[in-house]
């Protein structure tokens, strides 16, 4: 347990290339869940020919939502059944895509300002450090990274 510490948590959008598309504002004391209902991200995937990836913890497409999204995620083994061969090799798949949004997110924490405790800040006392400016600022030194050595070619395919 980490004691007098919070932590901030971030969504981020890259292409397959890891190149950055977009990021939220670091937010307290929401999950991944709550902050992409809350940053309404799905509208802008709306009608659209590509989709998005994310980990078990997301629901892009709900029962009571009007319009469905491109949304893959890994399929869950339920407690009495276990995965098929497929869903193993689907799952094996779309980590083999994951990976680099995994990998951009390391790139970012490279930056060390982003991966340990920032002394002297509280969001209560409203301090000077605005922790979005500082967030977009790593992100922006990444892309200009990955802009040079992509995490991934661009001629990839899964086998």
């Amino acid at each position: 347990m980490k004691k007098k510490q919070h932590s901030l948590n971030f969504l981020i959008i890259v292409f397959l290339d890891g190149r950055i598309i977009f990021h939220t504002n670091p937010e307290e004391e929401l999950n991944d869940q709550k902050l992409w209902k809350k940053m309404q991200i799905r509208k802008d995937f709306k009608g659209k020919d590509f989709g998005i990836l994310g980990d078990g913890g997301f629901y892009f497409n709900r029962k009571k939502d009007k319009y469905l999204i491109k949304g893959l995620k890994p399929f869950k083994k339920s407690k009495n059944q276990k995965l098929t061969e497929e869903e193993k090799l689907f799952n094996t798949n779309l980590s083999k895509l994951r990976v680099v949004v995994e990998n951009t997110i390391g790139k970012i924490k490279e930056w060390r300002i982003l991966s340990g405790t920032i002394r002297n800040y509280s969001f209560v006392r409203g301090n000077w450090i605005d922790i979005n400016q500082i967030l977009s600022v790593c992100c922006n030194l990444t892309q200009l990274m990955i802009l040079k050595k992509p995490l991934r070619d661009k001629n990839f395919k899964l086998k």
